[in-house]
């Protein structure tokens, strides 16, 4: 499987995006996040009180996909995991 990450700015917000090339599916930062909650079996309200927000805040900008990178990477080590971002060329050089 070939799996390329890109960036996308829209309003001012950077959206994150996988695809898996043969299937064409996109898959947003904000369903991997809610994949690995699951996979850790973190409910939404621990995570909000582990980066010191209510569990009403956190739910809003997960509903409405808008969050900052700053944010998202704070939400990722708040479950201990690792955030990985990486540009791919068109030629498929990795930056």
């Amino acid at each position: 499987l070939i799996l390329t990450k890109w960036l996308t700015i829209y309003k001012n917000t950077v959206i994150l995006y996988s695809s898996n090339e043969r299937s064409g599916k996109k898959m947003t930062a904000i369903k991997k996040l809610k994949m690995a909650m699951a996979a850790l079996d973190i409910i939404q309200r621990e995570l909000a009180t582990r980066v010191n927000q209510s569990p009403a805040n956190l739910s809003k900008k997960i509903v409405a996909d808008n969050l900052r990178i700053s944010e998202y990477a704070t939400l990722v080590a708040a479950l201990g995991c690792k955030l990985d971002i990486t540009i791919t060329l068109p030629d498929g050089t990795i930056l």
